[in-house]
């Protein structure tokens, strides 16, 4: 009967969704919403959200700051590369971006870390209001594939607020 009973509580909770929480920024003036499941562990930083996926082989955080401000932001994002050891291996390649209904600016630069071969993506976009979100997502291919889902399910909650 215990079997059973652990049977039945196995099949319901895969059953349920998957749990998610919905982020409105800037904190001020909110002019976008994002979800990110709360399997990533999203936590607030200093101007955004950061969240890595359960294994932590992606990492996802969205920042905003002032227009003036985005120098700063930029050399606070050098650091964390080198924080994190990962090296730029090429020049970085610029392109436009739609994320979702946001027009944007991407940034990639192919890299390795620790663990070999990696990815960092920044994309800028307008927040409105004189300020800038950044976008990053730090992973590699093979990373990104196994978490492509996912990933495509945040990038589809960024919603403008009108």
């Amino acid at each position: 009967m215990k079997i059973l009973a652990l049977s039945a509580f196995a099949l319901l909770t895969l059953a349920m969704p998957v749990r998610a929480t919905t982020f409105a920024l800037p904190a001020k003036n909110p002019t976008i919403t994002l979800v990110l499941p709360d399997s990533w562990k999203p936590h607030e930083i200093d101007y955004g959200y950061s969240a890595m996926s359960p294994d932590q082989d992606v990492f996802f955080s969205v920042e905003y700051t002032d227009v003036k401000h985005i120098d700063k932001m930029t050399d606070d994002n050098a650091e964390w590369m080198k924080d994190n050891k990962i090296e730029a291996t090429a020049e970085p390649v610029k392109s436009k971006v739609d994320f979702h209904g946001l027009q944007g600016d991407l940034l990639h630069i192919a890299a390795k870390d620790d663990n070999g071969p990696t990815n960092v993506d920044f994309v800028f976009t307008d927040a409105g209001h004189d300020r800038i979100f950044m976008f990053t997502l730090w992973a590699s291919d093979e990373e990104m594939k196994n978490h492509a889902s996912d990933f495509d399910k945040i990038v589809k909650s960024i919603k403008p607020i009108e």
